[in-house]
């Protein structure tokens, strides 16, 4: 009776669909698995990439930290030399999805220096 009324309000169109997903479910519930399992990867790479950028500076500049100063953490961001390389070995996967977001940036040079500038650092840091 419920199948009755659900195929009465959507119509052929809506029938039809309604068909090719009930034969091909497995397949369509394992891609929309697939999806989210490569968003959760992401948005975990992103987070491992960030702790491992800035483990060494917060150890040296725990300091500073404690004050949360900002003006204090920009200046001794921009003389710290950060290890880019090191982050980027360890964060294994081949791109990163920032939180919020649901597009993934390939892990390049460029595309870390883009997605990781002073002001996202910085909060990063103050959380």
């Amino acid at each position: 009776m419920v199948d009755a009324m659900v195929r009465t309000n959507l119509g052929t169109f809506g029938t039809a669909i309604l068909e090719f997903y009930k034969l091909n479910s497995l397949w369509i519930n394992g891609l929309f698995l697939l999806i989210a399992l490569i968003i959760v990867l992401g948005r975990w790479n992103y987070s491992q990439f960030l702790t491992l950028l800035l483990a060494d500076f917060r150890a040296s500049e725990a300091e500073k930290l404690a004050k949360k100063n900002r003006g204090q953490l920009r200046s001794a961001l921009k003389k710290a030399v950060l290890p880019w390389a090191e982050a980027s070995k360890g964060a294994w996967m081949p791109y990163f999805i920032p939180p919020g977001r649901i597009k993934f940036i390939l892990k390049s040079d460029e595309n870390l220096q883009k997605l990781f500038e002073m002001d996202k650092l910085l909060d990063a840091l103050l959380k």
